[in-house]
């Protein structure tokens, strides 16, 4: 094995990988990198986000009750969240937003192939309110094409919980967030 510069640099990874893992397994939320297209390089979320608002798909609902408010809970969780460049993420997105980038969100239903979460997201249907663990699966899409997509859980539907599904699923979407690339989700 080399000790070189580069097992050094990818070495001084792992501490704050396992932090990243262990902040998400203390808070209840397990979140597992599902797809990644090799060429997403993160500047994708940048054309996105400048426009002003990034189109947001919300499916399901957890908790039951008006979809429309769940939806708003949800975009101002990530808008509170959003630690990269300012964007709205609204599901009801002005003339100027990129529409062919959207992040969709589907909340307690069985796993998505990534295309079907892009393709035609209004077609898919969230799972039963009320259960736990709450999960969802995540895509930030470029038209029909997934750049990549991940499923998460929360232990449970606490508020503290479902902020920290919310967040991290944000983080795992856009890693570049952590100031570390793609490291680890390959």
């Amino acid at each position: 094995m080399r000790f070189g510069s580069d097992w050094m640099r990818k070495s001084r990874l792992i501490p704050l990988l396992a932090t990243v893992t262990l902040a998400g397994c203390a808070s209840g939320v397990t979140v597992a990198p599902v797809h990644r297209v090799a060429a997403y390089t993160g500047h994708e979320y940048d054309l996105a986000a400048a426009a002003g608002d990034f189109t947001t798909v919300v499916v399901g609902n957890p908790f039951g009750g008006d979809n429309a408010v769940f939806a708003r809970r949800v975009t101002t969780l990530l808008n509170e969240q959003n630690a990269l460049q300012r964007t709205n993420f609204t599901t009801q997105p002005g003339p100027a937003a990129r529409k062919q980038f959207r992040l969709v969100l589907v909340f307690n239903s069985p796993r998505a192939s990534e295309h079907s979460l892009c393709e035609d997201p209004q077609a898919l249907r969230g799972g039963p309110a009320g259960v736990t663990p709450i999960t969802v699966q995540a895509a930030f899409c470029n038209g029909a094409a997934s750049m990549i997509d991940v499923y998460a859980l929360a232990a449970g539907g606490e508020e503290a919980q479902f902020r920290a599904l919310i967040g991290q699923v944000q983080l795992a979407v856009f890693p570049s967030r952590q100031g570390i690339g793609f490291a680890g989700i390959n």
